[in-house]
Parts: structure tokens; C-alpha cells; sequence
């Protein structure tokens, strides 16, 4: 019903008046740095810029005694139009300027669309869990 119509047909006048008007200035991906109290938005690099970024893990993978950042995505949700978001390969974020790419760690996510990333522990060896959406559970052991 709401096809090719515009918001004033849609919406109520007084609606319209009564709403707030948000603007959206910043569209990357990226974290909020804590400096002596105060946040500030850093973006990705360009490389985790690909697709959605759907899940994160923190975990020590190399066993240095410091915690990497896993990172995995991707996102089928939307219209033919626009195609899926499927490319983004994961990645290891080692530190501030350090990432390594799914593909260089033997992970295989891109045309995937990752929800959880998950470190199990299972007779002493660590393993990663990779759930899916509409697709097979991945599990890969952790090797440091």
C-alpha cells in the first residue's frame, strides 16, 4: 500500500510536525577508543569496510597472553537490487594497525553470512565455532 507514495501520504500532518529529525554522518565501521575518559570513533581500515560486521570475538589465538579481535560478517538480507554484502573474507585484528585476513588464516567466510563466533575449549585444545545463518555450523581448531 505504501509503494511509490511519499511520507506526507503516509504519515498524518501532525505526525509529521510532532517527529524528530535524525541525521546519519558517519556510515563506517570502527570502535570507540577510551582516552583518559574520553571516547572518541575511530574507523576500520579500509579492508573491514566491505560488509556489515556481525560478530567479534575476544580471544588470545596466538597464545602471546594478550587478546586478538576475531572479526566476521556479511549480510544476504536485502534487496536483488542492491546484491549481497558477501565478499568480507573475516579477519584478526592483532593490534591498532595489524590485521590479518580470514583467507590468510585458513578461514573460508566470504559468500558466508556469519552470526556468532565462538572459543570452545574441548580435552585441552581450543576450537573455533562459526555459526551460520542458513548454512552448516564451521569449526576450526585453534593452533598457537
Amino acid at each position: 500500500d505504501f509503494a511509490g507514495k511519499t511520507v506526507e501520504e503516509i504519515l498524518e500532518k501532525t505526525t509529521l510536525q510532532e517527529a524528530a529529525v535524525l541525521e546519519v554522518h558517519e556510515l563506517r565501521s570502527g570502535y570507540l577508543k577510551n582516552e583518559n575518559g574520553r571516547f572518541s570513533f575511530v574507523p576500520f581500515q579500509t579492508t573491514l569496510q566491505v560488509s556489515p560486521l556481525t560478530s567479534f570475538l575476544s580471544f588470545d589465538f596466538d597464545g602471546d597472553g594478550s587478546e586478538e579481535i576475531l572479526v566476521a560478517g556479511n549480510y544476504f538480507g536485502v534487496t536483488p537490487f542492491h546484491g549481497r554484502f558477501d565478499s568480507f573474507p573475516g579477519a584478526l585484528i592483532t593490534n591498532e594497525n595489524d590485521i590479518i585476513l580470514g583467507d590468510d588464516l585458513g578461514l573460508e567466510l566470504t559468500q558466508k553470512s556469519v552470526r556468532h563466533l565462538n572459543a570452545l575449549k574441548v580435552q585441552d585444545k581450543t576450537y573455533l565455532l562459526i555459526t551460520l545463518n542458513d548454512d552448516k555450523a564451521q569449526v576450526y581448531r585453534v593452533l598457537n
